[in-house]
C-alpha cells in the first residue's frame, strides 16, 4: 500500500496474488510484477532494486453476484463493455445455467474492472 511515508507491505508471501491483482497494479503503476518476479529469480535485478512507483491511474474492480434461479437473460453486456472506463467485463454464466444460492463469499457471477484518471470517478459505478 502506498501511504503518505511511503510504500508499506501487507502481506507477503511466495506466490503471485490473485483477485487480478496483477492486473490491478499494472493498470495503475505500469509495474509488471510477473517480470519483476522473474527479473529477482533469475538475479537480474537485486532485491533492493525496488521499481519507482508512479500512480499514473486509478482502478477498481467489482465482484458480481446473481440471484439464484435459471439464467434466461443476459443484458448489457455489450454495452458495459464499450464504457470507456470498463477494462474488462466478464460474466461466469450463459443462458440456461442454473444459479445456486450463494453458499461461499467467493463464489462470483462476474467481473467488472474499470478505471480512470481521477479516483472519484469510480465511485460511479
Amino acid at each position: 500500500m502506498l501511504t503518505k511515508k511511503g510504500p508499506k507491505i501487507i502481506e507477503s508471501h511466495t506466490r503471485l496474488g490473485g483477485d487480478e491483482i496483477i492486473k490491478l497494479v499494472e493498470l495503475s503503476t505500469g509495474i509488471n510484477m510477473i517480470n519483476l518476479m522473474l527479473d529477482y529469480q533469475l538475479n537480474e535485478r537485486s532485491i533492493t532494486d525496488i521499481p519507482e512507483i508512479n500512480i499514473s491511474s486509478f482502478v477498481s474492480i467489482k465482484y458480481l453476484t446473481a440471484v439464484p434461479g435459471k439464467v434466461v437473460c443476459i443484458d448489457g453486456h455489450d454495452q458495459i463493455k464499450n464504457i470507456g472506463e470498463v477494462i474488462s467485463a466478464e460474466i461466469e454464466h450463459k443462458l440456461g445455467d442454473v444459479i445456486k444460492p450463494l453458499l461461499i463469499p467467493l463464489t462470483v457471477s462476474g467481473v467488472l474492472l474499470y478505471m480512470g484518471t481521477r479516483k472519484n470517478q469510480l465511485k460511479m459505478h
